[in-house]
């Protein structure tokens, strides 16, 4: 087991990798609709209606510099020993190179042919462990419209037009038609996913028919017959050991984070009005965190320090920091060492020491942390200091927690 998630996994307590490792990649994916509940309203106060060409286009624009499609194609041709992309087939190895490494959705080729090349996704994080509508004031339509433009949208129009695009800079003279037909997430009865490319003119891909057999054929059921847990299955469907997996989940919960959660709205809308989103996203997960971590941990009211320092604990731990606690008389103190949106913004993605995303984790942090107590009724009663943070630099996560 590599160091970075054996670090992870002893400081959160957790004894099995593959727990670890499902845990850890359901939460990747299942803050996407809380995101895009907070986008929404703001995509509505700049006037882009996504039901017209121009408002789309505002949107994948917004997008665009998150799902660039530059850096995936130039590490998908590093791995496959690649110079140029000059076929319609490359172009299929490279998208099933990028879905399986860098998304880490199981992906092979249907069909190749010089004229036309079809990709398979058989399985993704996004309908597998995606979020359930948030709350009864959520609409059922709010929820499609989410998986119609965030998740599918994006994959056909900034994933596959983007990789048609970074072929032609790197050789491509053909002129290819996309699309893509079944998408797991957005039509809710597909099999799998379905990518088709094609020259201009060549005839389309014959859907197979959804028989009762092949609507059976969904992985869910396959690795329910196996009896093994799903993250080690889609380990071996990578091609990958759990281990490994879960290294790249780590970064992969990271980056949609930083990225979606806080870089786009900052290039789009600056950084005040990122922070506030950033911020909003962070506190809609609490509302369930919290009633979770009170249920799990048998708390009603909360009648005393220690308690409250339970709850922030769980709460915090729920975002995989592992912190643990000393108590000292009637204060105590939570310390991390170890905190991924520190680490892994820095040694994986890039993020200078100095990087605006790291003051909006740490604001957020603090409404989190505030929030927690005032959901407590402690507000009068505890006082909270945070003194030092991984994200500022500081050696370590420090929270103070002692009665007035």
């Amino acid at each position: 087991m590599g160091d970075l998630v054996e670090k992870y996994m002893k400081g959160l307590g957790y004894k099995d990798i593959a727990d670890f490792t499902e845990d850890l990649f359901r939460d990747s994916w299942s803050g996407g609709y809380p995101r895009w509940r907070v986008l929404k309203p703001v995509i509505e106060e700049q006037g882009w209606n996504l039901s017209t060409d121009e408002g789309y286009a505002k949107y994948l624009e917004y997008c665009e510099p998150i799902f660039r499609m530059t850096q995936f194609t130039d590490r998908a041709m590093k791995q496959l020993g690649l110079k140029e992309i000059k076929d319609i087939p490359t172009m299929g190895r490279i998208l099933k190179q990028i879905w399986n490494n860098a998304f880490l959705c199981p992906t092979d080729v249907v069909e190749e042919t010089p004229d036309r090349t079809v990709v398979r996704t058989m399985w993704c994080g996004n309908p597998a462990h995606g979020p359930s509508p948030f709350g009864a004031h959520d609409s059922i339509f709010s929820y499609h419209e989410f998986y119609r433009l965030f998740d599918a949208g994006l994959t056909r129009d900034l994933g596959l037009s983007g990789l048609v695009e970074e072929a032609k800079k790197r050789g491509l003279k053909e002129d290819i038609e996309f699309e893509m037909p079944w998408a797991m997430c957005r039509d809710g009865d597909a099999p799998y996913c379905l990518y088709v490319m094609r020259k201009r003119g060549t005839p389309n891909y014959e859907l197979p028919p959804l028989t009762d057999r092949e609507k059976a054929w969904f992985i869910g059921h396959e690795i329910e017959k196996s009896g093994q847990k799903p993250m080690i299955y889609i380990a071996k469907m990578l091609g990958k050991t759990i281990e490994e997996l879960a290294e790249a989940i780590l970064v992969l919960y990271v980056a949609l984070d930083m990225g979606m959660g806080y870089v786009a709205p900052e290039i789009a809308f600056g950084k005040d009005k990122a922070q506030d989103m950033y911020t909003k996203y962070r506190l809609s997960l609490l509302y369930h965190w919290f009633r979770e971590a009170k249920f799990e941990l048998e708390i009603g009211k909360v009648n005393n320090v220690s308690e409250l320092a339970q709850l922030i604990h769980f709460c915090e731990r729920k975002k995989f920091i592992p912190y643990q606690m000393n108590e000292e008389g009637k204060k105590i103190t939570l310390i991390a060492h170890d905190d991924p949106f520190a680490e892994i913004s820095t040694k994986f993605l890039g993020q200078r020491n100095d990087a605006s995303f790291f003051e909006a984790v740490a604001k957020a942090d603090d409404a989190f942390i505030n929030q927690i107590m005032v959901d407590s009724h402690m507000s009068q009663k505890v006082k909270i200091t945070v003194r030092e943070r991984l994200v500022k630099g500081d050696d370590r996560n420090e929270i103070v927690i002692e009665g007035r």
